[in-house]
C-alpha cells in the first residue's frame, strides 16, 4: 500500500496471498482491507481526479471524508462507488449532486430537472428531498421546489418548507392529512402571522379540521378575535352561545338585580343573543328559550320591587317553577296567575306544581283547601302521594283517598292508612265478593255490624 506503482502493486499482493497460507496466525481480514484500500487510492490517484494519497494518509483522513471531497470535487459517480465499496451511505453524494444540477441546470425545464433529481434519489431507499427542494428555493427555483416537495415522505420536513416557499394552502392540507395536531397547529398560526386575517380565515373557512382547531384555540386563548372568527364562518348558533356565555360572566343574574346597568345589558343581551340564535331553523328552541328567560328575569325584577322591603324575597335566579313556588307559599295569587299566563303554564302543570309546594311546606290545611277548590285534573293520587311523603297524618291522608272516585283504589288506600270501615264500604260498593272477604280478613272482628252486614249479603 505503500507504493504507488500499480505493477509492483501486483507482485507484492501476489506474494501476499501465496504467502499468507502459510501464516497461520495473520490477520485474513487485513489481507481483504488492503486490496480494497489497494483499488481506492489508485481509483483517486488516477489523472482524472488528481488526488494522489498515500496509505497512511487514507488512513488518517477515513473514507467518509474521501467521499465528502469526491463529491465537493463533483466526482460524485466515484463518490457513490468508494462509498458503496466501503458500506458507506450515498444519500449525502446524492443530495450534493442534485444541489449541482439545480445549480447548472438554469437551461433545463423544472419538470425534467425534477424527473432526473427524483429518479436519482429514489435509488438511496428512504432519502429525503426536502433540502434539495430548499436548495431550489434558494435558487429562485420556487416552481421547482414545490415540484420536489410532492415526492418528500416525511410530512414534518415537506410542511415547513412548504410555508417558506409560500405554498401556504398546500402546507396546510398535507399538515391536515398527516393527523399531527401540532403540526396543524404550527402551520395554522404561521399563516396567521404572515396574512391578513380576512385572508386566513377565507382559507380556514374551507377546511373544517384546521377551522375546528383554530375555534378550540381561540376559545381559550383569543376570545376578543372568537366572534370575528366564528363570524366569517357563518356559525351564527356558535356565535350566540359564546355571547350567552360573555352574558352571564359579566353580569350575574343576582348581581344585575341590584346594578340597572347591568340588569339592562343582561336583558339586552339575551335579546341579541336569541336574534343569533334566528339564522338557523334548527335552533328555534334555543331562541325562544333566550326571550323566555328575558321575560322571567323583567317578571322577577317586578316581583323582587313590589316585595316588602324590596329584599325581603328573592326572586332572581330562580326558574319559573321556583318562582311559582315562591308565590305560593307567599300567598300571592296575583303574582302566581300572572306567571301561570305569561309562560303558558298548563292546568296540570300547574297543579302538580302547587301540590308539591304545599306538600313540601307541610301546609295540610292549604293542600286540603286546594283538593277542594274544583275537581282536580291530575286526579287525587298526587296529593295522596306527596301528602304521604312528606309525613302528612292519616286524617288529611283519608281527606284525599275520599275525594278518589274508583271504590276500588279508595278501599284499598284506606285499608293501607288503616280506615277499616271506609275500607268495607268502599269495598261493598265493587260488589267483588274476594275484596269484600280480603278486608273482613284483615281487620276481622274491628269491621262495624253495618259493614259486616254489608259483606254478608
Amino acid at each position: 500500500g505503500f507504493t504507488f506503482d500499480v505493477a509492483e502493486q501486483k507482485k507484492l499482493l501476489r506474494a501476499a496471498s501465496y504467502g499468507h497460507v502459510f501464516c497461520n496466525e495473520y490477520p485474513k481480514d487485513k489481507f481483504r482491507e488492503m486490496c480494497q484500500s489497494i483499488r481506492v487510492l489508485n481509483s483517486i490517484r488516477d489523472a482524472s481526479v488528481g488526488i494522489p494519497l498515500t496509505y497512511l494518509q487514507y488512513q488518517a483522513l477515513t473514507p467518509q471524508v474521501l467521499v465528502s471531497r469526491l463529491a465537493n470535487s463533483h466526482h460524485h459517480l466515484l463518490a457513490c462507488r468508494v462509498a458503496q465499496y466501503n458500506g458507506i451511505g450515498i444519500e449525502r453524494v446524492l443530495h450534493h449532486w442534485a444541489k449541482m444540477k439545480i445549480f447548472k441546470g438554469d437551461g433545463f425545464q423544472d419538470q425534467d430537472l425534477c424527473d432526473a433529481i427524483v429518479a436519482k434519489l429514489r435509488t438511496c431507499h428512504g432519502s429525503s428531498v426536502a433540502s434539495v427542494a430548499s436548495y431550489a428555493f434558494q435558487r429562485n427555483r420556487k416552481k421547482l421546489a414545490a415540484m420536489l416537495l410532492e415526492f418528500e415522505t416525511r410530512v414534518s420536513k415537506q410542511v415547513p418548507l412548504l410555508l417558506e416557499i409560500g405554498e401556504l394552502q398546500r402546507a396546510i392540507d398535507k399538515a391536515i392529512e398527516s393527523g399531527d395536531g401540532d403540526l396543524v397547529y404550527y402551520t395554522l398560526f404561521y399563516v396567521k402571522q404572515r396574512i391578513s386575517l380576512q385572508e386566513f380565515l377565507s382559507i380556514v373557512n374551507h377546511r373544517p379540521q384546521a377551522s375546528s382547531l383554530f375555534i378550540s384555540y381561540c376559545k381559550k386563548t383569543e376570545s376578543d378575535s372568537l366572534k370575528t372568527v366564528l363570524q366569517s364562518m357563518g356559525k351564527h348558533e356558535d356565535i350566540a352561545g359564546t355571547t350567552f356565555a360573555e352574558i352571564l360572566n359579566e353580569n350575574n343574574p343576582l348581581e344585575a338585580n341590584d346594578d340597572p346597568n347591568k340588569f339592562a345589558n343582561l336583558v339586552s343581551g339575551l335579546q341579541r343573543t336569541a336574534d343569533l340564535y334566528t339564522f338557523t331553523k334548527e335552533h328555534a328552541f334555543e331562541s325562544k328559550a333566550c326571550l323566555e328567560y328575558s321575560k322571567l328575569l323583567k317578571t322577577q325584577r317586578k316581583l323582587q320591587d313590589s316585595a316588602q322591603g324590596g329584599h325581603a324575597t328573592q326572586y332572581m335566579g330562580l326558574s319559573v317553577a321556583d318562582s311559582m313556588s315562591q308565590c305560593i307559599m307567599l300567598g300571592n295569587t296575583r303574582a302566581l296567575s300572572q306567571l301561570k299566563s305569561d309562560f303558558k303554564i298548563h292546568d296540570r302543570q300547574f297543579w302538580y306544581l302547587k301540590i308539591r309546594t304545599l306538600a313540601s311546606a307541610k301546609d295540610w290545611n292549604a293542600l286540603q283547601d286546594f283538593a277542594n277548590e274544583k275537581k282536580s285534573p291530575v286526579g287525587y293520587m298526587p296529593f295522596l302521594n306527596l301528602a304521604k311523603k312528606f309525613g302528612a297524618p292519616n286524617e288529611v291522608l283519608a281527606h284525599f283517598v275520599g275525594k278518589m272516585s274508583d271504590p276500588r283504589v279508595r278501599a284499598e288506600k284506606f285499608a293501607q292508612i288503616g280506615y277499616v270501615n271506609e275500607a268495607a264500604e268502599a269495598a261493598a260498593m265493587t260488589k267483588d265478593q274476594d275484596l269484600l272477604t280480603k278486608i273482613r280478613g284483615m281487620y276481622g272482628t274491628s269491621v262495624s255490624s253495618i259493614v259486616t252486614s254489608k259483606i254478608l249479603k
